[in-house]
């Protein structure tokens, strides 16, 4: 039971700590429109980050809360994990090109999505 509220708490620490961020950067993008896309690129990739996160620490942290409180145990929905990983994926990858040299921009997300396939590929293969 100690896990399961520690795993509780943990997600509920990350899920409001995003979607705080998410307000943040929103405010910060309506506030700064008038000075551009290219301008404002890192706070909608970094947006995309903390959405994708709260997206699967929001269901994480629902299913613990509903264990922790005498609920019927179910598993996290693996559509919305699925969502959510897919949206912080993209977002990680834009704010790699984001925040990348000028000239190694295109090279650096994609070495990175090819980095992250590699490791999937060969930690699914040993075992």
């Amino acid at each position: 039971m100690k896990e399961s509220l520690f795993l509780e708490i943990v997600n509920g620490n990350f899920f409001m700590l995003s979607f705080c961020a998410i307000l943040v950067f929103a405010r910060y993008i309506v506030s700064n429109w008038r000075e551009g896309y290219t301008f404002l690129r890192p706070a909608f990739a970094l947006t995309g980050v903390f959405l994708g996160e709260f997206i699967i620490r929001l269901n994480f942290w629902f299913t613990r809360y509903n264990i922790n409180t005498g609920g019927q145990y179910q598993t996290p929905s693996i559509n919305i994990t699925i969502l959510g990983s897919l949206i912080a994926s993209w977002a990680i990858l834009c704010t790699i090109a984001v925040f990348s040299p000028a000239k190694l921009r295109n090279r650096a997300w994609i070495l990175s999505l090819l980095a992250t396939a590699i490791f999937l590929f060969l930690s699914l293969t040993w075992r």
